[in-house]
């Protein structure tokens, strides 16, 4: 009866009737515990999961409405969070209906909210059997809808969910997991609360992202230093493997656009293609924003158009909020090229804020470095022996980074914290660029822009090798490293500068 009562009191300005002359879709809502504070991005329309092209303000009580001329079906995503909750309500639209939705979210813990079980409880507008009165009843599909990808995200989750040291099941268990996933969804299709398109669109979404999940454990597996398999034999059962995922759930025109947020599976797959010649698969390993380049550029010959749109629109606004290979040049030539999607809010975003952003990057290349930035030749520095011998016999506090990692140049936001202990212990801080392509000016930009005092240098072959030594061939980005004065690595992976007070505990106990 709450939430009965709840959904009575939704933002009903205007009768539906209203509505319906000139709108044949009404989707109306509420965020339980709104601030009041900032617009709500939204999505509506033929790619499923697609980038927020609108923007609505709620009122005080967090109700809204939006209305629609739909011709066919259609997705709609709307995403709001704040410091405490996290909403994400995504419906499959028909014309001719109603739809209304209360959202409590979900509690954001420790900064994440992922693994969370979360729907809205979600209504449409129906009539009734016999005197054709129209009510709101709970819409039992969409509300599924919203739990099909509602467990936990991330390598560590899907490491967890599949037992890759038992390769031959691997496929039986993805198969397996989808069917149990479907069982809900055949049973309200034969009870015909579902038709059979919101089956299918429903079922291809379900195949997929366990597809995903199963893709991205065998991935990590080739790579990642915690989940790498050394066992041979399975090492290459998961080669064969890897490939059969993709060919039974390939990225293609027909189904790409009807399933939901699939930019992280189409980057696997286009990965994928690159890499399987002659029927064989061999990972190839790429770190830097250039190694992927040609790889996204197929996308234009494999994804249909509008899709293709909204995957390289993602990309584009991922790579200039992360300041990657995109120039002004670039951005300008993609906003001249996507002038049909000039008035989208992705691209009010990247011409109002993101392009000025990187305009400012680049005309950081013609001013003078800050003094307190000192600069080492690394193509001289071989070992971490003479790196502590060129910096006389100082304890080191050391930040491994790299232009092309994001969760590195996150760590500078809470360098300042330490620069008074840094400055009491007598520490020097330097600042190693591990890097995989020429990004000088880049990195360059990047320390004058975040005022990195301290030195810094691009490590060599040689001092890459060094590094691995030291953390055991375990290497990953970012690494924080304490080092005393007579050059002894006292922790080769010390807690990183947005820990908290992990890292200074750790400086206070080792650099007396």
């Amino acid at each position: 009866m709450k939430k009965v009562a709840q959904l009575i009191t939704l933002a009903f300005a205007f009768c539906f009737q209203v509505y319906a002359q000139k709108h044949n879709v009404v989707i109306e809502g509420r965020f339980v515990g709104y601030d009041g504070n900032g617009k709500v991005g939204y999505s509506l329309g033929a790619v499923a999961g697609a980038f927020a092209s609108n923007m609505i303000t709620p009122d005080s009580l967090g109700n809204f409405v939006i209305t629609a001329n739909v011709k066919k079906t259609e997705f709609f995503r709307i995403l709001y969070s704040d410091n405490n909750r996290y909403h994400l309500v995504e419906l499959i639209v028909r014309p001719n209906n109603r739809y209304s939705f209360i959202s409590e979210g979900i509690e954001i813990i420790d900064g994440t909210w992922w693994g969370y079980p979360n729907s809205p409880d979600i209504y449409s507008l129906q009539s009734g059997q016999s005197d054709g009165m129209m009510f709101n009843k709970l819409d039992k599909g969409q509300i599924y809808y919203n739990l099909i990808d509602n467990e936990s995200h991330g390598i560590l989750s899907y490491q967890d969910e599949w037992g890759l040291k038992q390769p031959d099941v691997l496929l039986d268990s993805l198969d397996e997991k989808i069917n149990r996933q479907l069982i809900p969804l055949n049973e309200l299709l034969a009870s015909g609360e579902i038709d059979s398109e919101f089956y299918e669109i429903c079922k291809l979404n379900v195949q997929y992202k366990y597809a995903e999940r199963l893709a991205t454990a065998i991935r990590s597996a080739f790579w990642h230093h915690k989940f790498k398999i050394n066992d041979s034999i399975i090492s290459k059962q998961l080669t064969h493997i890897y490939p059969k995922v993709f060919e039974k759930y390939p990225v293609n025109a027909e189904t790409i656009g009807l399933i939901d947020n699939m930019i992280e599976y189409t980057d696997m797959y286009l990965e994928f293609l690159e890499d399987y010649k002659d029927g064989v698969y061999i990972y190839k390993k790429r770190k830097g924003n250039k190694a992927f380049k040609d790889v996204y550029a197929k996308s234009t010959q494999l994804l249909p158009g509008k899709v293709n749109k909204h995957f390289q629109q993602y990309h584009m606004v991922c790579n200039a909020a992360n300041l990657g290979t995109v120039t002004k040049a670039h951005i300008e030539k993609y906003l001249a090229d996507n002038d049909d999607m000039k008035d989208s809010y992705a691209n009010q975003l990247i011409e109002d804020i993101l392009l000025p952003r990187v305009e400012e990057y680049e005309r950081l290349e013609y001013m003078e470095m800050p003094p307190e930035c000192l600069f080492l030749d690394g193509d001289s520095i071989d070992s971490f022996t003479q790196l502590s011998q060129l910096l006389k016999g100082k304890p080191l506090l050391i930040d491994c980074w790299g232009t092309w990692c994001i969760p590195c140049r996150a760590q500078f936001n809470h360098i300042d914290s330490l620069k008074q202990l840094i400055k009491e212990k007598g520490i020097t801080m330097v600042y190693i660029a591990y890097e995989y392509s020429d990004n000088g000016q880049l990195w360059e930009s990047i320390i004058k822009a975040k005022g990195l005092e301290g030195y810094h240098f691009i490590a060599n072959d040689k001092f890459k090798e060094d590094l691995k030594r030291i953390s055991a061939n375990n290497l990953s980005f970012p690494t924080f490293i304490i080092i005393d004065s007579e050059g002894r690595i006292l922790e080769n992976r010390a807690a990183l500068a947005s820990d908290g007070n992990k890292l200074v505990k750790q400086i206070e106990q080792l650099i007396q």
